[in-house]
């Protein structure tokens, strides 16, 4: 039984939130043994894991342990996303409410998302310094187009209707005066998350 056997590798490690993370580390969303290491990480946060290493029953896993790893799993993020992730419980949940798998699954992959998000925005902060050096153009009124057409929901494809629109944006955006007040990676990807998740809600 999957249930026995991810008990008995839990019991491994120092505290059961450190090695519920461990187990989300060991493979990224799309890999054959992530479903497998999730449920490796769901039974690490169930406090009986250790003392109940072969009972049959389903773990159970608190919203508190569960919003402690989401924490971590965000904690070198530039956004707090977690807070975004845990309102997905709704406002009613309660730190002892159990919280189902799905749930837990669901959660954990959003952190990784948004990790791979931010991995992203650091790719296009580097790509808008490049391109911005190359057409001697200001970096920061260059990035406020881009949050610009990110905002309006455009596509930076070249060639597409969303590279006409960004230019249309520097034009508007130069005319304006327009100036980010810093361009680092931190509060560039801050402000492409305002931008995309703001359009999203």
């Amino acid at each position: 039984d999957y249930f026995i056997y991810s008990r008995w590798v839990a019991r491994s490690g120092s505290s059961p939130v450190l090695r519920a993370h461990r187990f989300v580390r060991l493979a990224r969303p799309g890999a054959q043994s992530f479903d497998d290491n999730l449920l490796a990480a769901y039974c690490a946060l169930d406090p009986t894991a250790e003392r109940e290493p072969a009972s049959p029953r389903p773990p159970q896993v608190s919203v508190d342990a569960y919003a402690r790893l989401v924490r971590l799993l965000c904690s070198d993020l530039p956004v707090d996303v977690a807070r975004v992730v845990l309102s997905a419980l709704g406002e009613a949940a309660r730190e002892a409410d159990a919280l189902s798998f799905a749930q837990f699954r669901s959660g954990v992959i959003c952190c990784c998302y948004f990790e791979d998000f931010f991995e992203n925005c650091e790719l296009l902060h580097a790509e808008i310094c490049y391109q911005a050096t190359k057409l001697r153009i200001e970096p920061r009124l260059f990035a406020a187009a881009v949050l610009t057409q990110l905002a309006r929901g455009h596509t930076m494809a070249a060639g597409g209707d969303g590279l006409a629109a960004l230019q249309a944006a520097l034009r508007v955006q130069a005319g304006r005066g327009v100036r980010m007040e810093a361009f680092t990676r931190e509060t560039f990807a801050r402000a492409v998350f305002g931008a995309v998740y703001e359009r999203a809600r």
